[in-house]
């Protein structure tokens, strides 16, 4: 479903000068898969989930998403492309606090135009929250908010959702609550899974693992 090839991404250190963060030579991912990517601060986690998404654009290199390359797309094509095929997940929550739980659902639908009756609210029902439904963001715990973002992310029937350290705000319990979450409902949707994380415990709960300093010869010059 995903095939990178010899990709790139270098920015301006603080000095003035160009630092190569990204430097791939392969990497894949099959369809409705479940991946958990690893590795500690710096190594360039989330610059790779941005370049994935279209948030970034590569200096170099191919991504190829069902065999279409999206590597030099302009930034509506971009945009496009995000709402049409991928769900994120993001550390931060991003919900927008003036809307409800189902609202904030609706929204990212409508952004799409893929707004379909019943299906935000039969997300949010499936997640547990069919009593927080007319919520707003303030008055959820985190835990509560956190499923909302996962609601949305789906909403919208992605093949790919990526989620960059979706645990980093719970503690140990409720984060082996929200991986088991987040990979059932993935399942459920036929959605491929790409999820960041440092935390062992996490990672402990995928079959497949991806280390990313491996990958990345940019991170490994640098170690």
């Amino acid at each position: 479903m995903l095939k990178i090839q010899n990709l790139k991404k270098s920015f301006v250190n603080p000095e003035g000068k160009s630092e190569t963060v990204i430097d791939i030579e392969k990497m894949s991912l099959e369809a409705c898969s479940q991946t958990a990517m690893f590795g500690p601060s710096g190594c360039g986690k989330s610059t790779l989930i941005n370049l994935i998404s279209g948030l970034l654009n590569p200096d170099s290199g191919t991504m190829e998403f069902q065999a279409s390359d999206i590597t030099n797309l302009d930034e509506a094509k971009r945009d496009s492309f995000r709402a049409a095929h991928l769900g994120i997940v993001f550390q931060s929550f991003y919900l927008l606090e003036g809307y409800t739980a189902l609202e904030n659902v609706e929204m990212a639908m409508l952004l799409n135009e893929k707004l379909i009756d019943g299906r935000a609210r039969e997300l949010l029902v499936s997640l547990g929250l069919e009593d927080r439904v007319h919520y707003y963001p303030s008055q959820l715990s985190v835990g509560q908010q956190q499923r909302v973002a996962v609601a949305r992310a789906l909403a919208n029937k992605p093949l790919l959702l990526l989620a960059d350290e979706p645990t980093a705000s719970l503690d140990a319990d409720f984060a082996k609550q929200a991986i088991d979450l987040i990979s059932k409902k993935c399942k459920e949707q036929e959605v491929a899974l790409l999820l960041v994380s440092h935390d062992q415990t996490v990672l402990s709960q995928f079959e497949n693992q991806l280390s990313l300093p491996e990958l990345n010869q940019a991170y490994k010059r640098k170690s």
